[in-house]
């Protein structure tokens, strides 16, 4: 088993990487998050990788840390979760999102991975809500998000919102009107976001 790969970044793909060690070019897939992590072609780089072996192919999946790693192998261990989709979820929402995801039972953030739909984002809940206390978060809440966006926040969540939904809804339209936008905006950008996801992935 490859426990990890170190060395010189080759090249870039959409959903891979090549990494050069000793002369012999490694295909790793990536989550998008990692990918938008690396460093230049030419930089080096260490990804933690997890080997899956089948009759007919050999696939290594890499991950910035250990702990992404350990989450990645927990989720497809659900039934109705390959690889693929392990790397879909943690590419949409990441280490910590996920685990917060599962605690809270929102069914409509895992839901937006592609190839997860409502039954299986319940499975994926229900399989992993008592094992991901155990994984330690990468961060404290992740990235910071500013005061204005932070009552949006506050305000979306008492209306009956999920954090981590409410945060990812936030941050989606401060994308959209920037970094100036006004609360008053803010939250009705975001409950627009909101709108059209439960549109999309159904209700939790």
């Amino acid at each position: 088993m490859i426990a990890y790969v170190s060395g010189t970044l080759e090249e870039t793909e959409e959903d891979a990487v090549v990494i050069d060690v000793q002369g012999v070019g490694y295909e790793v897939f990536v989550p998008q998050r990692v990918l938008n992590e690396l460093p230049p072609v030419g930089g080096s780089v260490k990804l933690y990788t997890h080997d899956n072996i089948r009759e007919d192919d050999h696939t290594l999946y890499g991950f910035s840390t250990r702990e992404e790693r350990a989450l990645f192998r927990m989720m497809i261990a659900v039934s109705g979760i390959g690889a693929r989709t392990g790397l879909s979820l943690l590419s949409i929402l990441g280490h910590d999102d996920f685990i917060r995801a599962v605690q809270e039972g929102d069914v409509v953030a895992i839901s937006r991975a592609q190839g997860v739909g409502k039954k299986t984002a319940q499975r994926v809940i229900l399989d992993l809500q008592n094992k991901v206390g155990a994984l330690q978060p990468l961060s404290l809440g992740g990235q910071a998000i500013g005061t204005v966006a932070g009552d949006a926040m506050q305000a979306l969540i008492a209306l009956g919102e999920t954090e981590i939904r409410a945060e990812q809804a936030v941050r989606t339209a401060q994308q959209e009107l920037g970094e100036d936008a006004q609360l008053e905006q803010l939250i009705a950008a975001a409950l627009r976001t909101m709108h059209a996801w439960r549109q999309q992935f159904g209700n939790a």
